[in-house]
């Protein structure tokens, strides 16, 4: 039984389809969250997002991940059009009522500069509610002592792939890992070991809540499971 701290879910709805449901009406049925990940890419209508709140459960949680402009275009400087985009995703996060905005950055972006350019954004912009959980894909081992102080000063959230790592502290109040598992271009099913050692490392965290997003071409059965 998993613990009731944990929450597990996926990254997205739009494959989550029953019949002729609305898949994310059906998809609040099975997981208690979900990562929104077309964000990433696009960011949707304000009356759009309202509706995704309207169609789940009170208790039904939302993260969402931060769009590429941010992160992949203008590499989290703090120039004009990020924070205009910061804004916009902090508006979908305040609709959805979300506590977390996830930034993927690219390996490109090493761990020192993400940091000072966060500082530079956190210094412009009042986040509320929203935390912010970093997955930086140039690897949290490239860090030094002092950076990863640093990232637990400004309140920032490690996400790393508890299938292949430990993040590297722990936030007091979240806990949070996006799965990809072992393979290439999200082409993998997790095995049961795989399962096992995720939720043995998600269940030594020391958090309040720990998210499990799933992610892949197997998502929602390896979540499921």
């Amino acid at each position: 039984m998993i613990h009731e701290r944990i929450l597990v879910g996926c990254g997205g709805w739009h494959y989550f389809k029953v019949l002729d449901l609305d898949p994310l009406q059906i998809y609040s049925k099975a997981f208690r969250f979900v990562e929104v990940n077309s964000t990433f890419y696009t960011l949707p209508h304000i009356e759009k997002v309202s509706s995704w709140r309207r169609r789940v459960p009170a208790d039904f949680e939302f993260t969402v991940k931060a769009n590429k402009l941010i992160t992949h275009l203008e590499k989290l400087k703090p120039s004009f059009k990020t924070l205009e985009t910061l804004e916009k995703m902090l508006e979908i996060c305040r609709i959805l009522d979300s506590k977390v905005l996830v930034f993927e950055t690219p390996k490109s972006l090493s761990l020192e500069s993400i940091v000072q350019n966060i500082k530079h954004i956190l210094r412009m912009l009042d986040l509320g509610k929203v935390r912010l959980a970093l997955e930086p894909r140039c690897g949290w081992s490239s860090s030094t002592n002092l950076s990863l102080e640093e990232f637990q000063s400004l309140g920032i959230i490690p996400v790393t792939d508890y299938c292949i790592e430990e993040p590297p502290y722990d936030d007091e109040e979240i806990s949070y890992s996006r799965l990809f598992g072992l393979g290439e271009h999200n082409i993998y099913q997790f095995t049961d070991d795989d399962l096992k050692l995720i939720k043995e490392r998600a269940g030594r965290r020391k958090s309040k809540k720990v998210y499990l997003s799933f992610h892949g071409i197997s998502m929602y059965l390896d979540a499921a499971r």
